[in-house]
């Protein structure tokens, strides 16, 4: 798959819970793999992760790959929402 068909795609959780969309990827130079999904949050899932919302824009998370179960319209995770808040590697990018 080109990694460029990522982008914009909606990212839900193991719920069906709508969490964002791709904005952009994280690439191990070394090896050159993608490890993260850059995820750009919508409004109710920041808040619900008590993250502060920029005044332009929107929260974006390092997402590991990882989390990924399926690709197809949408990027389906493996994760709850909640297992999402408490992981190590679910990060805010800056």
């Amino acid at each position: 798959m080109n990694v460029a068909n990522l982008y914009g795609k909606q990212v839900v959780t193991s719920e069906a819970q709508v969490i964002g969309e791709v904005e952009g990827t994280e690439v191990n130079i070394e090896n050159w793999k993608v490890t993260h999904l850059r995820v750009s949050l919508i409004k109710y899932i920041s808040e619900k992760f008590n993250f502060k919302k920029p005044f332009f824009g929107s929260v974006t998370v390092c997402l590991p790959v990882a989390t990924i179960k399926a690709v197809g319209d949408v990027i389906a995770l493996d994760k709850t929402i909640d297992e999402l808040k408490y992981m190590r590697e679910f990060k805010v990018q800056q």
